[in-house]
């Protein structure tokens, strides 16, 4: 299954709550999955992974926050460094753009990891996935990556990666 992938450059880590506080605001009533996991403080910033329900209750996708702890070794760092060298390899995509998104991953201080949880993803699942990505664009200098298709800015994609 594919990943979108949301690289913040803001330091500040959002707790589950405030996330869906927005994404409320936003017309959306998205909720967290107890089951998933019973631990999960949503007025924590250090939350690791939750599953999110869409407006009907269906899980709909999962999430988690790949931070810097371990350094260089961090599976944040590792993602930054293949996607600078995916990047070195793209050609058919303006050099402003390429340069763009890799002055955005130096700046990125963690990755938010969404998955969904079917290759069938549905009108429903697909605006609560984008709703909850679309917090961290607006509120947390995030650029959203999408398995298969690239980097984007607003609905466009800027820097394709096949």
């Amino acid at each position: 299954m594919s990943y979108l992938r949301v690289f913040c450059s803001d330091e500040t880590i959002p707790t589950l709550d405030e996330i869906l506080k927005w994404t409320k605001l936003q017309g959306y009533n998205l909720r967290i999955d107890k089951s998933f996991s019973e631990e999960a403080d949503t007025a924590s910033r250090e939350w690791e992974a939750a599953a999110i329900l869409d407006e009907d209750g269906r899980r709909a996708f999962i999430c988690e926050v790949n931070r810097a702890e371990g350094g260089e070794e961090s599976l944040m760092h590792e993602e930054i460094e293949e996607f600078k060298e995916l990047l070195k390899e793209v050609e058919e995509f303006p050099f402003e753009d390429i340069d763009k998104v890799l002055k955005h991953l130096n700046e990125t201080k963690y990755i938010i990891a969404a998955q969904p949880l079917s290759e069938d993803v549905d009108e429903t699942e697909d605006n609560a996935l984008s709703v909850f990505l679309q917090y961290f664009v607006v509120n947390r200098g995030g650029m959203v990556q999408e398995d298969g298709e690239g980097f984007y800015e607003g609905d466009k994609v800027i820097v394709g990666l096949e």
